[in-house]
């Protein structure tokens, strides 16, 4: 069981990150919020997420597994507004994962997540921790970008 509402722009940062690695991916959910993790086709690239309920404007779930197609999901948030409010509700009579935003919905079909295992996460002792705000981030990207686009 999943009902959740979450900001349309947080949704796509989420599904930008995790698509450049993986195409299908399967969500984990309990009642603390989701996870997933990922890897690429060729073993080169992993993702590791967790995503609070704190993150999501409301958020109502039972622990269960999802497997969802991320350029499918890709394609309807393109609907979706700067501070538009995604509704998510899983019906699991028809296995399908329903996302709505403003007057628009979309029933996607799940994907059997049997054969999809978990990758095992590395434990790395990293010398180093370092804790940055997205925007700077983003404000650097934005700046190299611009550098960048001078030479």
């Amino acid at each position: 069981m999943l009902n959740a509402e979450i900001k349309s722009e947080i949704l796509k940062d989420l599904i930008e990150i995790v698509g450049t690695i993986v195409d299908e991916v399967k969500l984990n959910l309990d009642k603390e919020g989701v996870s997933l993790k990922a890897v690429d086709p060729a073993h080169v690239a992993m993702v590791d997420l967790s995503l609070s309920k704190d993150a999501f404007e409301s958020y109502d779930a039972e622990e269960t597994e999802l497997g969802l197609n991320l350029s499918k999901i890709d394609q309807f948030l393109k609907l979706a507004g700067s501070g538009d409010i995604v509704t998510i509700t899983h019906n699991e009579d028809e296995n399908r994962l329903i996302m709505e935003v403003d007057n628009i919905t979309q029933k996607m079909p799940l994907l059997d997540t049997a054969g999809m295992t978990d990758p095992n996460v590395p434990q790395l002792d990293l010398p180093i921790n370092l804790t940055i705000l997205g925007k700077h981030l983003d404000q650097s990207f934005q700046q190299y970008l611009t550098v960048a686009s001078f030479v």
